[in-house]
């Protein structure tokens, strides 16, 4: 389990249940767990998981399968990623196959840092981009089920315990720092393998809280162990330090009867002092995990509380609520999509929307192949027939023929290549061949050529494969034919619209790695046959951005969120330069959809992810223009009428 800060939530993977391993993800967002519908890393448990701040993604490595039995095991080597379309490998090379390691983030180095493992190892790797590289460090004795952790004040990581080979318990202390390891002086905590390693800001230490029935607590500060034995509680193995309290939390499991805790009770160490909270209600189950959110500053809590008829584990899912554990349940509601495809009908004045992705009981994310219609008011479900569930697909409408064009998307076989069409008489597949089977491209209509021009996307799952495209095709109404190969660089996840002040296509920004440091923001305009750059100087960090023509403004709008989804903007396009809009709007959020409604002179915009979950809001952005005097959004003859009837009336 780790935290992934580009996706601002606890992610877990994996795990032992009581018959076998597990290859589900879900993730926590402080409110409720969700199950990720998206490709999985194998089922596995005792692999290392971390997040990897400088490539700004979460790592996975090793670990071992549950074959006929627990003691049946095959134990692996693998390295995956998570990025938002699932799991990918990203090598298979580099340290050999192994679990119970451990692995953690060298803030110094800006590095993930690999160490021991069951099976005699003792070897140390670091994992820079996609490669590992094996150290050629002396190294601690090999070990395995130990605990590593990052000592912010002394820019250094911290080792300690574990089993050796053989089952005996380590009580060594290693220090990682400058690329080397070190014993430090002193004497330590006796061996052991579990408990909870805690960095304490505010004492400015590494404070070690044993599992023993003693309650012993041991602080490092950087060069020597400090014991002492205060009295508190006896079973320490769930620690987390409150950054809003400046103090160490603890959650016992309550097996001791020695220091009258029951389950799920709560010690807050502060210095050398214990306080005990008494949990009132009380956990249920036997605790799985433990895991402090330090956001919601409270500690969320999985039990598992029987096993059902199949032989699955129950779990229950309860976060820390003042004095006592409260059940999590998922509100019903009405569920919204996301990672849908959006296009302004302007024959039938109404927006429509297709697919994207929904929860389906249990939490589990399923695609839609809904079809929607908005008509300025209110939203209405058209479906019946049409394209299969789709996500992460693009659609335009095609004014020269008057339909709503669809390609590609995410369907449940994987990476689709199929044409759609929508007009009064419904959905019409077209078996023409076109552009490679793609998601997360980009797709607008060119009125200067009467086409609808596609370009970049991602063409695979594969990290070794080419999965950028820089492509640009287009549709005349009855085929597909290949215009550019040359332009912006390969990329996902563009923004793109035509602006009919400079009768130009433009296209913005997207990302040319799977990484966030890979976002781009460069504008560049299609001619019709080559594509011309405009300005590389545009908004920086916007992550799968949107625009479209407004009207109102005589200019394109973009709406843009950064990687992490804290910060939302709003920019406009002079046919030269972006600027901002200082306006109220959208909650920042990813995989929106907007699209022009020129009937009503506005743009619109809908759903997408915040960071509070799958939103269902509809937006409008629109200009009050002070030539419209009877403000029926359009500046014509009408208006003139008004203001002499109220110039004469003298108001």
């Amino acid at each position: 389990m780790a935290f992934d800060a580009s996706l601002n939530r606890v992610v877990l993977f994996g795990g032992q249940t009581a018959t076998a391993t597990s290859d589900e993800t879900w993730a926590w967002d402080g409110a409720a767990w969700e199950q990720l519908a998206i490709t999985d890393a194998g089922t596995r448990a005792g692999h290392a998981m971390a997040y990897d701040a400088e490539q700004q993604i979460t790592v996975l490595h090793g670990g071992h399968a549950t074959l006929t039995d627990f003691n049946d095991r095959e134990y692996l080597g693998d390295t995956w990623v998570l990025t938002e379309s699932g799991w990918a490998t990203l090598t298979t090379e580099g340290p050999p196959a192994r679990t119970y390691h451990a692995m953690d983030f060298d803030q110094g180095s800006q590095q993930l840092v690999f160490f021991g493992g069951l099976g005699s190892f003792s070897d140390s790797w670091t994992l820079n981009g996609d490669e590992w590289e094996r150290l050629s460090t002396s190294n601690p004795a090999g070990r395995w089920g130990h605990t590593l952790s990052f000592d912010q004040h002394r820019d250094q990581l911290v080792l300690f315990g574990g089993f050796t080979a053989g089952g005996f318990e380590h009580e060594a202390t290693w220090i990682w720092k400058d690329q080397q390891w070190a014993a430090p002086a002193g004497s330590a905590p006796d061996s052991r393998q579990t408990g909870s390693l805690v960095y304490d800001p505010a004492q400015e230490e590494l404070v070690f809280l044993g599992s023993s029935a003693s309650a012993e607590i041991w602080s490092f500060d950087g060069e020597r162990w400090d014991g002492r034995i205060p009295q508190g509680p006896s079973d320490l193995s769930y620690s987390a330090y409150d950054t809003q309290s400046q103090r160490i939390v603890t959650v016992s499991r309550g097996l001791q009867p020695i220091d009258g805790s029951t389950r799920g009770d709560l010690w807050i160490l502060d210095g050398d002092s214990w306080s005990l909270q008494v949990a009132d209600p009380p956990l249920q189950g036997s605790i799985q995990s433990v895991v402090f959110d330090d956001r919601l500053h409270t500690f969320l809590v999985i039990t598992n509380t029987g096993i059902s008829e199949d032989d699955s584990l129950e779990m229950s899912t309860w976060k820390w609520v003042a004095n006592g554990w409260q059940l999590v349940a998922t509100a019903e509601q009405t569920p919204p999509v996301f990672r849908h495809a959006t296009a302004f009908d302007p024959v039938r004045g109404e927006t429509i929307l297709f697919g994207g992705q929904r929860f389906a009981s249990g939490g589990v994310r399923v695609n839609s192949n809904e079809t929607w219609t908005f008509d300025g008011e209110s939203w209405r479900d058209i479906s019946g027939g049409g394209p299969p569930a789709l996500t992460w697909h693009s659609a335009a409408f095609d004014q020269a023929r008057e339909d709503v064009v669809l390609f590609g998307g995410l369907d449940t076989a994987g990476i689709t290549g199929e044409t759609w069409t929508f007009d009064d008489s419904g959905w019409q597949k077209h078996a023409q061949a076109g552009p490679t089977p793609r998601y997360r491209h980009a797709m607008a209509y060119d009125p200067s050529t009467e086409e609808v021009i596609l370009f970049g996307g991602l063409t695979s799952f594969d990290l070794f494969a080419d999965l950028f495209s820089n492509e640009t095709w287009a549709w005349n109404g009855s085929a597909w034919s290949l215009r550019a190969t040359t332009g912006p660089t390969p990329r996902e996840g563009s923004a793109m619209a035509f602006d009919p002040i400079h009768n130009e296509l433009l296209i913005f920004g997207g990302a040319a790695t799977i990484f966030p440091s890979g976002l781009q923001h460069d504008t560049w305009a299609w001619d019709g046959s080559a594509w011309q750059l405009r300005t590389e100087n545009g908004p920086t960090l916007l992550k799968r951005p949107q625009m479209a023509f407004d009207p109102s403004l005589n200019q394109i709008v973009m709406v843009g969120t950064s990687p992490d989804a804290s910060v939302t903007g709003t920019w406009a396009w002079n046919g030269s330069a972006w600027s901002p809009l200082a306006t109220a709007g959208p909650q920042p959020r990813t995989g929106h959809a907007m699209a022009t409604d020129s009937a009503r002179h506005q743009v619109v915009l809908f759903g997408g992810q915040t960071g509070a979950g799958i939103a269902a809001d509809t937006w409008a952005l629109s200009q009050v223009c002070t030539a419209d005097f009877n403000a029926d959004g359009i500046v014509d003859q009408g208006d003139i009428l008004t203001f002499i009837t109220a110039f004469l009336a003298g108001c």
